[in-house]
């Protein structure tokens, strides 16, 4: 632990060394009576060397657990975005990013606890938070910073604490990069209208708060929206009775919200209780850490399963699976693609520190440039510089607050842009599974604006080319087993002879009846 603590502190000192060659290689510094003047020389890894007017500083307090090996990488993604944009003339022209990070949270509460109270006690003012990654320190951060006192807005990369963004009293100035699975709610919604599925609902969910709370909230949109759930079954362990209620409640429809390392299990034990094949959907979710991983499905000596290939084969044959990407094909708010981000960070960056959360940590940064860029004008208005902004200014909170809101911009995954409560809205994708191909891309949900597309089917933004169409084991979706009440007609002939035979039937009963009765006393 002490070596990869060691090793983390090295990687930060080297390769974030140069992002500050920027403001300690002045070499030319003057005054003048229209500003200050610099010029700086060769170390400024290819800036302009001509003078020009020195910028004010605005100081962001980073929060970083540098004591794992993902932190490391997280960070470095973010000093990506200040080095962008502070060398960006269209953006904070007049002004240039100051990243503190120098201590690391240590993934302590105490320790974070320790830096947020240093950022928020000390000089200079820090104008925004950036992270922290833990859920418990991002709510400590949330509630403290949040306070009209100090009024400061914080935008994490990673935390997923649902509380963080539905109480906002407690939480009002927090926004998230990265999204939460809440955000599968609205498009698994729109898909099961989409093929009219209004009965035999079945929802499964991990017993845990997180997925307890955004398997309820998907339960109370479905029956809002008139569709009759007829088994809601959590699990905490063992997922086998949970199933085993939802076949005797006849659900066919199954929506599972649960992690996706326990996606092997539940579907072993659908396949012992026979729930595959054309009479039944099964719905789950993923992040973006399993999408890169094939072949999940098979059995591993280290975790045995009740179940062998061919048969998960056999159980996830034609189900979905709804997921978010951290890396999807564009041009950025930088002017760069995503496959230059991502091969300049994958260069700089040693495969040991990569984190699928670094793209959220560039996209957080540059979400605070944004908002800053967005309210300056306004700030100008009111005869304020963003350098001068200070703390307990509720204004100005409520001004940047608003603006962040608004803030819409491109990144490495994605549209960038937040709801109304500061959670991420991205794409979500969805992928089938059929054991004789594979995995293929189906759908795709935008919440930009709200469009479910799929193959064949036009929306807001058209139809990717890489989509396939959605494949049915039986040809055609899922639909419920018509009953319905018929009468059978007897021919007359029939009806008059078992008539007939009743009522001869009839008088023997009678006759063996006075029988007894005449003779009951005889022996």
């Amino acid at each position: 632990m002490n070596f990869l603590k060691l090793w983390s502190a090295c990687f930060v000192v080297l390769n974030f060394n140069l992002s500050f060659v920027v403001a300690v290689n002045e070499t030319d510094v003057k005054s003048e009576s229209n500003g200050v003047e610099r010029k700086f020389n060769a170390t400024t890894e290819g800036l302009p060397t001509e003078v020009s007017k020195l910028k004010q500083e605005l100081f962001i307090g980073g929060l970083f657990d540098l004591d794992t090996r993902y932190g490391a990488g997280e960070l470095y993604a973010a000093m990506m975005a200040v080095k962008e944009i502070n060398r960006d003339p269209t953006i904070l022209a007049d002004y240039r990013i100051v990243l503190y990070h120098q201590r690391s949270t240590e993934g302590d509460l105490s320790v974070g606890t320790s830096v947020l109270y240093d950022y928020l006690h000390t000089e200079p003012t820090k104008l925004m938070l950036l992270g922290p990654f833990d859920n418990d320190l991002a709510k400590t951060v949330a509630a403290y910073a949040g306070q009209p006192e100090f009024g400061v807005l914080q935008f994490s990369y990673a935390a997923t604490d649902l509380e963080l963004t539905t109480d906002r009293k407690s939480y009002p100035l927090f926004f998230r990069t990265t999204p939460t699975e809440r955000v599968f709610n609205e498009p698994r919604l729109r898909f099961i209208q989409h093929f009219g599925w209004k009965d035999e609902i079945g929802l499964v969910y991990d017993a845990s708060p997180y997925y307890s709370q955004i398997s309820k909230e998907f339960a109370e949109s479905l029956r809002r929206n008139g569709t009759r759930i007829v088994a809601n079954e959590g699990f905490t362990q063992d997922p086998a009775v949970a199933i085993k209620v939802l076949k005797e409640k006849s659900a066919h429809i199954i929506v599972g919200t649960f992690p996706h390392s326990r996606a092997r299990e539940v579907f072993c034990e659908a396949y012992r209780n026979g729930m595959k094949g054309e009479n039944y959907v099964w719905i789950v979710t993923a992040i973006p850490d399993v999408n890169s991983t094939s072949d999940w499905w098979i059995p591993e000596p280290s975790n045995p399963l009740a179940c062998t290939r061919s048969q998960m084969e056999e159980a996830l044959d034609h189900h979905f699976t709804f997921y978010f990407k951290n890396q999807i094909p564009g041009t950025l708010v930088s002017g760069k693609t995503t496959e230059q981000f991502f091969a300049e960070y994958n260069q700089q960056t040693p495969s040991v520190f990569r984190s699928a959360r670094a793209p959220f940590a560039y996209e957080a940064m540059w979400a605070i440039a944004v908002t800053f860029e967005r309210a300056r004008p306004i700030l100008s208005g009111w005869n304020l510089e963003l350098n001068e902004l200070e703390y307990g200014r509720t204004m100005v909170s409520q001004l940047l607050q608003e603006e962040a809101f608004e803030t819409k911009f491109t990144g490495p995954s994605g549209e960038v842009a937040f709801d109304k409560n500061g959670d991420r809205k991205c794409k979500v994708f969805i992928q089938q599974f059929r054991k004789s191909i594979g995995v293929r891309e189906v759908g795709v949900y935008d919440y930009n604006p709200p469009t479910l597309i799929l193959k064949g089917q036009t929306g807001g933004n058209g139809t990717p080319e890489t989509l396939e169409f959605v494949h049915w084991a039986a040809g055609q979706p899922y639909r419920r087993k018509a009953s319905s009440d018929s009468w059978v007609y007897l021919t007359f002939p029939l009806f008059v002879s078992w008539s007939l035979l009743a009522g001869v039937l009839l008088l023997c009963c009678v006759f063996f009846y006075a029988l007894l009765l005449a003779f009951r006393r005889h022996r």
